[in-house]
Order: C-alpha cells, then structure tokens, then sequence
C-alpha cells in the first residue's frame, strides 16, 4: 500500500496480473511495456536497396536471439518484390551463427533456460502444424555444449491466423506474410492484439507518412532513419492495445513518475 507506482516490462499475461494487482491494492498507476510481435513492412520501391533491407530485416528480427520486445518477428513482403527478397534474407541469416556467448567473438547466444527453449520449438512445430513452411533452422544445436541454442529460424507461407503470426513468442522465429496493396499491410500489421513497434522500408514519403498514421504502434521505424531503440532515448514512446500504456523516454516518461497539482490562489 505504501507503493505509489509500478513500472513493469515483460509478458502481457504478467502485467494483466500487475494490473490486477495494482487495482485490489491502492490503485497504484503503472506504465506496462508488455508484448509485441512487431511487423517490417518492405514495399517494392527500394528495390534498389534490398541487400541493405534484407540486412535490416535480420537484424531487427534475431538480436538477443529473438528475446527482445520490439524485434521485428513478422516479416510483410510485397508480392512484385518477394523473389527478389528472401534470397538475400536467407543469405543473411546464414551468417548467424550460435555459439557460446562467452566468446568474444559471438553475437548469437543461448536460451536463457531450458524451459523457454521447449517453448520455442514448440512454436516451431506449431508452425509446421498450421501448414507454414520451414526455410531455414528451425533446429536445436550445439546440444553437445549442456547449453539451450536454438538456430535463427524462418517460415514462409505463414497465414494471419496462424500461431506464430500472432503470439508473441521471444525467441529466434521469422514470420513471413505476403500482401498485394498498401491496405493489405495495414490490415495484416494491425491484426495482433499487440502494438508495441513497427518498421517499414520505403521510399516514398507520403507512404510513409500513412503508415505513421494508419500502423497501431507506440514506435514506427522508417528504414534510414536514426536507430533510437537503444538506452538513453530522449523521445517518448508509449504502447498500444494489448503491449501495454504508459510512456517510456523523454519528458513524457519522465513526467509519469511525477504528480501534477493544480493550484488556485484567490486574493
């Protein structure tokens, strides 16, 4: 009761639980960074970028091997540029390779433990389960350490509806969906009760400046700009539907850990 505040970030189900909480006790506020399962959108006007892109796409998708709340886990290709796309995706993902995290030299570690690498590869095989397709890992490795390595792993043909297209699962899995018009992206990227980021790669500015407005997220990316995920940001940035409220950064964050006071003086 003697707790005025609650800054929680980790699992939806854990800050429905914090929230709960917090309404039986003293009604304490909070701000929750919960879940995502944050959508790259990539259009087929940067053709002329896709090495890059591809890079990008990687990279937001596997840091911290998948167990980061904003990693781009759902990846929504363009129809007309699919073909020329995933091969320099799958090129690039070859180049993960997971080892110890002790090695100076490793930029691909383990599972923090074996329970949540079953779960993992349990969300593997539900992808296989709900008919997506399996083109790259999917696999446990480096059994031989005693350590819990699961490989970058990659499904295409995934459906919206499908398991690993809207749970979040924090681990080293790719979701690729596909999409004809820039209304389909915006559908197929909204439609997860999550809301926490969001990346796109085009070159046209009024597209991206719909996506800003239409895109149900607390932090869109355009590709090319600065990257900001890191510590110390100095914008605010707040979730939205089920990846929780509250901001986070800036003044704004820092605002929310004080109280306002209005106050009359009559003479």
């Amino acid at each position: 009761m003697v707790i005025d505040k609650i800054a929680f970030v980790g699992s939806t189900a854990t800050g429905t639980s914090v929230m709960k909480a917090a309404g039986e006790s003293n009604m304490k506020r909070l701000n929750l960074e919960c879940g995502g399962k944050s959508p790259y959108i990539v259009y087929d006007d940067c053709e002329e970028y896709l090495d890059m892109v591809a890079a990008d796409v990687v990279d937001t998708a596997f840091p911290n091997q998948g167990a980061l709340c904003v990693a781009g886990t759902r990846l929504l290709v363009q129809d007309s540029i699919r073909e020329k796309l995933m091969p320099k995706i799958l090129e690039h993902a070859a180049k993960i390779i997971p080892k110890d995290p002790l090695d100076a030299e490793c930029t691909f570690g383990a599972m923090m433990n074996e329970a949540h690498m079953n779960k993992v590869l349990g969300y593997i095989e539900a992808g296989k389960a709900d008919g997506a397709e399996l083109i790259y890992g999917g696999k446990q490795v480096n059994q031989e350490s005693g350590g819990f390595y699961v490989e970058p792993t990659i499904y295409d043909g995934v459906k919206l509806g499908d398991r690993i297209s809207q749970e979040e699962i924090f681990g080293p899995v790719l979701s690729v969906l596909s999409f004809k018009d820039e209304a389909e992206a915006v559908e197929i990227a909204n439609g997860t009760c999550f809301g926490l980021a969001a990346y796109v790669a085009t070159q046209n500015l009024g597209r991206a400046q719909r996506m800003g407005r239409d895109l149900k997220a607390g932090m869109i990316q355009v590709f090319g700009a600065a990257d900001l995920s890191g510590g110390g940001i100095s914008i605010s940035i707040e979730g939205q539907k089920q990846s929780g409220f509250g901001y986070a950064g800036g003044v704004a964050g820092l605002a929310a850990y004080t109280n306002a006071s209005t106050v009359f003086l009559f003479s």
